[in-house]
């Protein structure tokens, strides 16, 4: 994860140095021990790995439109753990009892306890670590999920998701528009 992180370090530098700024120093063992107490599950190693670098981000008002990932905030740990509690609570509450048809791979679930959400894009919409893939799925891939019902997979794994992201980069997918980073793919 640290290759990763250096080539997502260097292109930020020299294109939105703004973004990289938004970049926490690394979690410790502790906070990543505590987290995965908090939601119940042991991390995917290449997650504990990206997450000991660098333990997400912190947006303010000013920094609110550099999400790093396609717009997308990285979460710090504290508020992966609050984000999944909120989830998890309305889950318990029965909230999400409505399911529309997932792609394949991803549970017919609305929402589920073993989606951790990584990033945020406000509003409901997070790519997540799917502990508890559906047929044709992987244990860790990274889905993405939104308030409205969709649910796909993006890669098969934490680290396959960020080494595309960190391929993308390189290869000039990402146009820099202020205040956001957004994919030419999508």
């Amino acid at each position: 994860m640290k290759e990763q992180w250096q080539k997502i370090e260097l292109w930020l530098g020299a294109n939105v140095a703004g973004v990289l700024e938004t970049l926490l120093p690394g979690a410790t063992l502790p906070e990543i021990q505590r987290a995965e107490e908090i939601l119940g599950v042991t991390l995917p190693d290449e997650m504990r790995e990206a997450y000991a670098i660098h333990n997400g981000q912190a947006l303010d008002q000013a920094t609110a439109g550099y999400g790093l990932v396609a717009g997308h905030e990285l979460l710090r740990l504290s508020h992966i753990t609050a984000a999944w509690r909120g989830y998890k609570q309305q889950y318990d509450e029965g909230t999400f009892d409505v399911m529309p048809e997932p792609a394949e791979g991803v549970k017919d679930d609305f929402w589920n306890p073993r989606w951790i959400p990584i990033t945020t894009m406000g509003a409901g919409e997070h790519y997540c670590i799917d502990l508890d893939p559906g047929p044709g799925g992987s244990v860790a891939q990274i889905i993405l999920w939104t308030r409205d019902g969709h649910r796909s997979v993006v890669a098969r794994s934490f680290h396959d998701w960020f080494a595309q992201f960190a391929r993308d980069l390189e290869e000039g997918n990402y146009t820099v528009a202020r205040p956001s980073m957004t994919n030419e793919a999508d």
